[in-house]
């Protein structure tokens, strides 16, 4: 029934909106274009775009680190370089919720989008609450090959 409430101008708002996201995103979206392309992975930047996020981190199927935005180096405070051949888990500690990254744990085993709300530790040590989506990306066999982390501070 939202059909009955939707006219032109909504749609044409929406996609206005998710234009202008794609031209703040769009350098992290040429990487990921190349990434797509070098490793031969399906992935929606669209679905990437619509997260509105903060940190975006590129892992392999064992969760070593590819790649990270720039946003993850202003929101964790470590350089990308820092970052690379590291796991994500690196920014955990001991406030971080078990139960929180056992359902993360459990879409990346299972390759399903997983989502959960961690605690995290920026370089200082200053804590910080992230949404994460971690999103399954499959290769042209159809198996996970690699995932894409979209990251959100809630402030």
């Amino acid at each position: 029934m939202l059909h009955k409430y939707l006219n032109s101008g909504d749609i044409i708002f929406e996609e206005f909106r998710l234009n202008a996201q794609r031209r703040t995103f769009q350098s992290d979206l040429d990487q990921l274009v190349e990434f797509k392309e070098a490793f031969e992975i399906d992935l929606d930047l669209d679905q990437v775009v619509l997260n509105n996020y903060d940190a975006l981190v590129l892992t392999d199927k064992e969760q070593t680190i590819l790649w990270v935005n720039s946003g993850f180096e202003k929101m964790t405070g470590y350089e990308s370089k820092e970052a690379l051949g590291k796991k994500p888990t690196f920014l955990q500690g001991e406030g971080t919720s078990e139960e929180s990254k056992a359902k993360l744990r459990k879409g990346i085993i299972n390759g399903h989008l997983a989502k959960s709300t961690l605690l995290n530790y920026r370089k200082n040590g200053d804590p910080y609450i992230c949404q994460i989506s971690i999103l399954p990306l499959k290769s042209s066999n159809r198996t996970t090959s690699h995932f894409l982390a979209v990251e959100r501070e809630i402030k």
